[in-house]
């Protein structure tokens, strides 16, 4: 007899979520997928079709971004702030626009749909 593990769902989407502050939140199970921790930082890197993707790195490093937990009830919420990374690519944020993250090799996550002007 041959057995096959079924696997819970997976909740909810993995998303992340940019507001027009310049934060990048994210969704529960990209906290989970991504193992996004307060603790550690999230590189963000693009590729030359200025795609944005990002990672999450358990060491310190000048690359990384901050991670901030922000409280929402009885929850928190995990972001990095891109303000100066937007601006720098000429890129405006006017409204809160929710993004899915796409894993691919690396431990890479695409951020789908966002794309930056590459100089």
């Amino acid at each position: 007899m041959k057995l096959r593990i079924i696997k819970p769902p997976k909740r909810g989407n993995c998303f992340a979520t940019l507001n027009s502050g310049g934060y990048l939140f994210f969704s529960v199970r990209a906290i989970d997928e991504m193992n996004i921790r307060a603790d550690r930082k999230i590189i963000v890197a693009h590729d030359e079709f200025g795609n944005l993707y990002v990672k999450t790195i358990c060491e310190s490093s000048p690359e990384g971004f901050n991670v901030y937990v922000r409280k929402n009830g009885n929850c928190s919420i995990y972001c990095i702030r891109i303000t100066h990374l937007l601006r720098n690519f000429g890129a405006c944020v006017e409204k809160t626009t929710r993004y899915n993250l796409i894993e691919t090799e690396e431990d890479f996550w695409k951020v789908e749909g966002l794309k930056l002007k590459v100089k």
